[in-house]
């Protein structure tokens, strides 16, 4: 593999309007119910949702 020495690096961040990404969620919702958010049952858990309207967690058995 070539050396990444002298390279040059970049930081690129993309980010939603925050309105319009809680509006696409309530639409989701409306349409699919919890299925649209991975809720289909007991054995998923989600964890550290933020005021971004995006949720992280783990799957658990």
């Amino acid at each position: 593999m070539p050396s990444a020495e002298g390279a040059n690096a970049c930081w690129l961040q993309l980010m939603m309007e925050p309105q319009l990404d809680q509006e696409g969620m309530a639409a989701l919702m409306q349409r699919y119910g919890d299925k649209a958010m991975g809720k289909a049952g007991d054995h998923h858990a989600m964890h550290g949702e933020g005021g971004n309207g995006m949720a992280t967690g783990d799957a658990r058995p």
